[in-house]
């Protein structure tokens, strides 16, 4: 499943995040936005993308995922200040790697992202 971003409602995070790799990720994350914390990247059907992170004020919901180069964001939805779950790609093209604050204050993620 996934839902409609509006591309204006994206910012880019301080995380850069090379193709096939794992990386570190540290963003600080505003209440109600969400980031990108890679660069474009090409992903095809099939490959996964895997989360392993942690957030600070833990009772904030968050959504991790992927999203398109035309606004498709595919959420994992999450409430419990933890992340440790895949995403698998069903349509090969272009995507961000992505994190949406849906919580009314601001949050600090850490940990790794392997895809």
């Amino acid at each position: 499943m996934w839902e409609w971003i509006e591309m204006s409602e994206k910012e880019s995070g301080e995380s850069d995040i090379m193709p096939l790799s794992s990386a570190s990720i540290n963003p600080n994350i505003l209440a109600h936005s969400i980031i990108k914390v890679s660069p474009l990247i090409y992903l095809q059907e099939g490959n996964k993308v895997s989360f392993d992170c942690t957030y600070s004020l833990s009772s904030a919901s968050m959504s991790f995922g992927i999203l398109s180069s035309d606004g498709k964001f595919y959420p994992i939805n999450v409430q419990n200040g933890k992340i440790k779950q895949s995403i698998q790609v069903s349509f090969s093209g272009d995507y961000y790697i992505a994190i949406r604050n849906n919580s009314a204050q601001s949050v600090t993620v850490t940990g790794t992202v392997d895809y």
